[in-house]
Parts: structure tokens; C-alpha cells; sequence
């Protein structure tokens, strides 16, 4: 249920963002569509929850727009269950390379981002009988990120990640999070 309205949600915001960018005029004057090209950059921090494979890590990021374009982001999470399962510990560390192709300026210094994103990183757990697995993980997909008065970040992502090493594994994964801008 939760993964059908992420999907819905995601499809949604793209689908605005991607019409926006078309570079049509304004509507009613109070919104305009913001070319690539921009000089601004900036980085936020804040958090996130990741859906993996069926299972909910939350996150810290860190993430920085080095252009208008291009911008990188760093995430660790960890989960320790706090009942009986098949792990102990399950801990993902990722790095994200995003490539902005469209955003929307909305009044209030808001604007909505679409963006393509490939990531690398380490995803390990401890199994209850205390043998460490260790996977490395390799994942793309896209994005939207809602700027709230040049403030908050709302971004939303949806991928398809493959984990390979010790077990290999692919499946479908969504992400929401807020962040701060700095």
C-alpha cells in the first residue's frame, strides 16, 4: 500500500515537473519555467527513508547542487530490529550522482526539480546466527525535489537497484525524505 503511493505520488510530481519544463510562457504571470543554466547551487541536509527490498532504513543525507545541473549526494543508514527477524543489523551507505533536466520557479522562492540519478554503495547486515554479509550496490532512477521558500527540500525518488558480492539480489526502491538547505 505504501509503495503504490509513492509510485502514484512520484508519477504525479514528475508528470508536473516534465510538462513545466517545456518552456512554454506563464500561465497567470506568477509562475515561470527555469532554463538549465542557472548559477545557483546550494547543499541541504536533512533525512530520509529508503524502501528496500520491503524493508523501511531511514537515512542522514547530505546533498549539494555543484550547478544547475549536476549535483551529488551522500547517505548512511542504519536499522537495528527490535524484534526477532532474519537480521540483526542492517546498515546502507550510498553515493548519488543526480543530473537536473528540468525545474519549475513557483512563487514564495518554490520550485519543483525532475532529475535523473545513478548511485553506488555498500549495503551489509548481520543474519541471527552473527555471519556479516556485505553486498555492494549499484542503482538508477529518477527524482523530484519540491524547494520550499529556498528552505525545505521534499525530494522523492524511485530506482531499481542491484546488490551483488555475497548475495545478489534486484529489486524495485522508493525514497522521501525532508532536508535542509545550508
Amino acid at each position: 500500500m505504501i509503495r503504490k503511493f509513492f509510485v502514484a505520488l512520484f508519477a504525479f510530481t514528475s508528470f508536473t515537473a516534465i510538462v513545466f519544463a517545456q518552456q512554454r510562457p506563464p500561465m497567470n504571470g506568477s509562475m515561470s519555467v527555469q532554463s538549465i543554466g542557472n548559477k545557483d547551487s546550494s547543499s541541504s541536509i536533512g533525512f530520509t527513508g529508503e524502501f528496500v527490498d520491503g524493508s523501511f532504513i531511514p537515512e542522514v543525507q547530505l546533498q549539494h547542487w555543484s550547478s544547475s545541473v549536476f549535483g551529488i549526494e551522500l547517505s548512511a543508514g542504519m536499522v537495528y530490529p527490535f524484534e526477532d527477524t532474519d537480521y540483526k543489523c542492517n546498515y546502507l551507505i550510498t553515493t548519488e550522482f543526480q543530473f537536473r533536466f528540468s525545474q519549475l520557479k513557483l512563487e514564495n522562492n518554490s520550485s519543483i526539480s525532475a532529475y535523473m540519478w545513478v548511485a553506488g554503495g555498500q549495503h551489509g547486515y548481520v543474519e541471527s546466527d552473527d555471519d556479516y554479509i556485505t553486498n555492494f550496490t549499484a542503482s538508477t532512477g529518477i527524482g523530484t525535489e519540491f524547494i520550499l521558500n529556498n528552505f525545505f527540500t521534499i525530494p522523492l525518488e524511485i530506482g531499481y537497484k542491484y546488490e551483488f558480492g555475497n548475495d545478489y539480489d534486484q529489486y524495485l526502491t522508493s525514497s522521501l525524505g525532508l532536508r535542509f538547505k545550508i
